[in-house]
């Protein structure tokens, strides 16, 4: 018999320097030093304090095992608390910012070492978290939830390399105590309730004069792109750039400029590659929200500037989205106003659940109810009716495709250029088969917002069903690559797996239908369109797995009716009958 190997159930934290090889290549002595001294002062006294055990440490990461998990989250907080006043006097780029990812799982022991999933799960889970930010399992949360002063951000269910189930993440955010501070702080700082951008300057910092233009135009540049999108307002060029080249306070500038978001850069170019870094920080705490860095040759310049600013501002408006459904799901009912009432609503329909759909159709009722000309308003009832068809929960589809028009209709007439009213027309045309239609509407969300990657998405989507495939594929392939993170990538990944059933390629479909799955288990259409490919390429006992995993997901399917999209070619929708027959279909 072989040696019994050790199991246990434990605590895991894992916690990562951002940005390591970055710090290391400006300065390594200076990097070292500092982290030592991080470690000495603060990191190993917070984990002898809540008897944490280092594991093992690399020059940039940390894995430590705790009994308790209350323990693990306090340590946690304690210790990104304590580099935020440790780092508030240090210039931006000298930081050590730490990522920190808590599981509790089952783990292999040999001596004094741990691994398995349960470490891979946590190592996942830090490479999940902000700069600045902790991120925990379900378990964990489940464990704390009611144990700590501290409030948590569900990021849903997380598809993650190598580990085969999905796991729920919950990001850790302030204190309840902290979340009423930082309210008042937006008091104090006068800023508006419907929050505004500001782009500062980008920092040349390639030491040559002459690239100060590629940094000033690519500030510009997304100043535009920003401004296209009408969810914030965007302070304007002339006041941002009277901050170049200053070190003044982030939370400062917020005030000043009357913005509660901030985003700042760097340009350096050497030779014919350029790299940029860009930030997205709450002005109000000066913590970061979002980062990236892109690395291009400059094969031609304006169109690394072009792509480079599509990326971003892609970037941002999800992001944006995301930060305001959390503060808005922490603001004290009496401060709610219609902005806030329309980011609860999300907040309730991205829990994907028909009684979420529910509730987050009395939030935008509200929102309407407050302020009947707020154009969100009716996009989140148009949202709510486009869900409840997308995820099988509407009892009458041909009254939930009239609610999604009508709110759609009504958000148009108070703003024409609100890209998500017209983007929820477009679609709305695609579920009444009206396809020529639906592709007018869509053209119309890209021309308002020529950086909405769900805009050129849907757009795509819908020119497949309106029997142009070709063009629809080429364009939610260009928009797949621009994007980096993108929490609707599942949708993405659907609707271009079915822009490739419907130019009858099927392997193709397939795989994309796959990596929609991957991100997204139950998500009914991906399964739908995997069955019909499946069963077009004659392997009819997957076909018929994944035709079933549909049904159960999209009860409402009793006949061939019960599939949302309409083809505007006849063939395209028996191909897809075919398909569902060879799945297993009997109708």
């Amino acid at each position: 018999m072989g040696e019994k190997v050790e199991h246990r159930l434990t605590v895991i934290t894992s916690v990562d320097v951002v940005a390591y090889a970055r710090l290391m290549e400006a300065d390594e002595a200076g990097t070292r030093a500092a982290l030592n001294a991080h470690r000495r002062d603060l990191i190993d006294p917070k984990l002898a304090e809540h008897n944490g055990r280092l594991v093992s440490t690399a020059g940039d990461s940390l894995l430590v095992e705790f009994e308790s998990v209350v323990e693990s989250v306090q340590c946690a907080v304690e210790m990104q608390r304590g580099m935020e006043e440790r780092n508030a006097d240090i210039p931006k780029d000298q930081r050590i910012v730490f990522r920190i990812g808590i599981n509790l799982g089952e783990v292999i022991v040999e001596g004094d070492d741990i691994h398995g999933d349960g470490v891979n799960v946590a190592a996942r889970l830090q490479a999940l978290a902000e700069p600045g930010g902790i991120c925990v399992s379900g378990k964990v949360f489940e464990e704390t939830r009611h144990r700590l002063d501290a409030a948590f951000e569900d990021l849903g269910e997380q598809t993650m390399k190598n580990i085969v189930r999905p796991i729920r993440v919950y990001a850790v955010r302030a204190s309840e105590e902290e979340l009423d501070r930082t309210g008042e702080e937006i008091d104090t700082l006068a800023l508006p309730s419907k929050p505004s951008i500001a782009v500062l300057p980008f920092d040349n910092m390639s030491g040559d004069a002459e690239q100060e233009y590629f940094a000033d135009g690519l500030t510009e540049d997304l100043i535009t792109a920003l401004s296209y999108q009408r969810l914030f307002p965007v302070i304007a060029r002339n006041s941002v750039f009277a901050y170049k080249g200053t070190s003044l306070d982030i939370k400062l500038i917020g005030k000043e400029l009357g913005a509660r978001y901030l985003v700042e850069g760097s340009v350096r170019r050497a030779g014919n590659r350029v790299r940029i870094n860009a930030q997205l920080i709450d002005a109000t705490t000066g913590h970061h929200i979002w980062a990236e860095r892109h690395d291009r040759e400059l094969d031609d310049l304006f169109d690394v500037q072009d792509e480079i600013t599509q990326r971003i501002a892609g970037a941002i408006e999800p992001e944006l989205d995301r930060f305001e459904r959390a503060r808005a799901a922490a603001q004290r009912p009496a401060d709610i106003d219609a902005w806030d009432c329309y980011h609860r609503g999300m907040a309730y329909l991205y829990e994907g659940t028909k009684e979420g759909h529910a509730n987050a159709r009395k939030q935008f009722a509200k929102a309407s109810e407050i302020d009947p000309n707020y154009s969100r308003g009716y996009c989140g009832l148009a949202w709510t009716h486009h869900r409840d068809l997308l995820q099988g929960f509407s009892d009458a589809p041909a009254e939930s495709i009239s609610g999604l028009l009508e709110n759609a209709r009504k958000a148009i007439e108070r703003d024409d250029r609100d890209t998500y009213a017209h983007i929820l027309m477009g679609l709305g045309y695609i579920y009444s088969g009206e396809n020529d239609l639906s592709v007018f509407e869509l053209e119309r969300a890209v021309k308002s917002n020529p950086s909405h990657n769900l805009a050129h998405i849907v757009l795509g989507f819908a020119l497949s069903c309106a029997g142009r495939a070709d063009e629809g594929i080429e364009r939610i392939k260009q928009r797949i690559q621009l994007t980096t993170w993108d929490p609707r990538k599942h949708v993405s990944f659907g609707f271009l797996a079915s822009a490739c059933f419907t130019a009858e390629l099927y392997e193709e479909a397939v795989q994309w239908a796959s990596r929609s799955i991957q991100q997204k288990p139950d998500f009914a259409i991906a399964l739908f369109i995997l069955a019909a490919s499946l069963g077009q390429l004659e392997r009819r006992h997957e076909a018929r797995e994944a035709f079933e995993k549909a049904l159960r997901l999209y009860p409402t399917f009793a006949t061939a009716d019960g599939f949302p999209f309409r083809f505007k070619r006849p063939g395209d929708r028996e191909r897809l009958l075919e398909g569902f027959r060879k799945a297993g279909w009997e109708g």
